[in-house]
């Protein structure tokens, strides 16, 4: 008897269906629970995928952390961390910019981000390319040209690396060395007081490529000793980029301990540099769940009025049982268990189809029009909220056939049966 409420569920589910409506309605009612959930992981699996790049797109060739202060400061905050081990060496650069301005011959001037960056820059960024214009390009290994460009960078006194489009601008391609202009508008201090330019003549050593196209149109990159030789480190933003490995939040609890010591350092997490922007996606996360929630109510309903036909469908059957001794709750039991099989097969269908979705987008490696500014979509399946999914959406579905069933709960054995009837 402990599994007769199942067969009963299972034979008014698929062999005692009378008639074509009730059969569509309750194609409706898995229909819609496992378009919810599809819904739901389809819509969760882009936003994942999108946070992913989005963040990426942010950071660009910035540090997921960055603290910013007096370069003896930051020194110190560096030595610090590198003595208590919270990172590693190559999880900690020092680099320093300034706004500047680049111009080429009698062309205009373009605004610039000049950054000195050191030579591990190369190794331990991951996101850059490379080309040096000392070799032809077709005979180029990104990995090659990291490691020469690191054995020789410190040693750059004049040599400056371009980004991409920046380069195209300045209508640079195809000349051979061309000699270029980089000035520091605030560099010193001159015998009046006034803070004066600094402008030094530079060669191209090669140019890099971050796909990030803010920072390929409007950075320099160059070594230390050329930063040295353009402006003392007062007259340069000074930062710290880290790359923690760990836990975000974890390494900025302990990395404070030391700024006690450093009070003129701050330090500011990519969340921090970016907070409009994920306001902003937060928002669309909840207008999302607002819609999931739409449309797992509208499922609900439908299941709760299907529960009601069946009892109508089914009401001689539902009364021989009743007069062969079946109790009342264990009858109510068998509409929990219709609602669970609902809830179960919905739920399945609609983890099934996103799955197949997902899989064949990431298989045939379907394309975004360039104008996205990626064409690859991004996606990655979330097999938590899946399972959280596949487990409560039955749950929540038995909790709804209860709703109906509700009326009956102090009603007599004969008002059922007229009910039923």
């Amino acid at each position: 008897m402990r599994d007769l409420q199942s067969q009963l569920a299972l034979r008014f589910l698929f062999s005692g269906l009378k008639g074509r409506g009730l059969k569509a309605f309750t194609a409706v009612s898995v229909l819609g629970i496992a378009l919810s959930v599809f819904v739901f992981l389809l819509i969760q699996t882009l936003i994942l995928g999108l946070g992913e790049k989005t963040k990426d797109s942010l950071l660009g060739i910035e540090a997921p952390v960055v603290a910013v202060g007096s370069h003896q400061d930051l020194l110190t905050l560096q030595a610090n961390l590198l003595a208590r081990r919270i990172v590693d060496r190559d999880e900690v650069l020092l680099v320093q910019d300034f706004q500047g301005l680049l111009s080429f011959q009698d062309k205009t001037p373009f605004a610039v981000l000049v950054r000195a960056v050191p030579k591990r820059f190369f190794t331990t960024q991951n996101k850059i390319q490379l080309w040096l214009f000392d070799e032809p390009f077709a005979e180029q290994n990104e990995e090659q040209v990291s490691k020469a460009l690191s054995q020789s960078w410190d040693q750059l006194a004049d040599q400056v690396l371009l980004g991409e489009n920046l380069l195209a601008q300045l209508g640079l391609v195809g000349i051979s060395e061309p000699q270029l202009k980089l000035m520091h508008p605030f560099a010193d201090v001159g015998p009046s007081g006034q803070l004066e330019p600094h402008q030094l003549t530079v060669t191209i050593k090669g140019m890099f490529s971050t796909d990030h196209l803010e920072t390929d149109q409007s950075t320099v990159l160059v070594s230390p000793k050329f930063m040295a030789r353009m402006a003392p480190a007062v007259f340069l933003e000074n930062k710290l980029f880290l790359y923690p490995r760990g836990d975000l939040q974890n390494f900025i609890t302990q990395a404070t301990v030391f700024l006690k010591a450093s009070p003129s350092v701050k330090i500011i997490t990519w969340q921090e540099r970016h907070a409009q922007l994920l306001k902003a996606m937060s928002f669309e996360k909840l207008v999302f769940f607002a819609v999931f929630f739409f449309l797992l109510m509208v499922a609900s309903v439908n299941i709760a009025g299907l529960i009601g036909l069946f009892g109508l469908a089914h009401s001689k059957s539902l009364a021989i049982l009743l007069s062969l001794g079946l109790s009342l709750q264990k009858i109510k039991a068998v509409f929990c268990r219709i609602g669970f099989l609902l809830g179960f097969f919905g739920a399945l269908a609609g983890i099934l189809f996103a799955l197949v979705l997902v899989s064949s987008a990431q298989h045939f490696d379907w394309q975004l029009p360039a104008a996205y500014g990626f064409t690859k979509l991004p996606l990655r399946f979330d097999w938590v909220s899946a399972s959280l999914l596949f487990v409560f959406s039955p749950l929540l579905s038995t909790l709804v056939a209860l709703l109906p069933l509700w009326r009956w709960k102090k009603q007599s054995f004969c008002d059922v049966l007229r009910d039923l009837g």
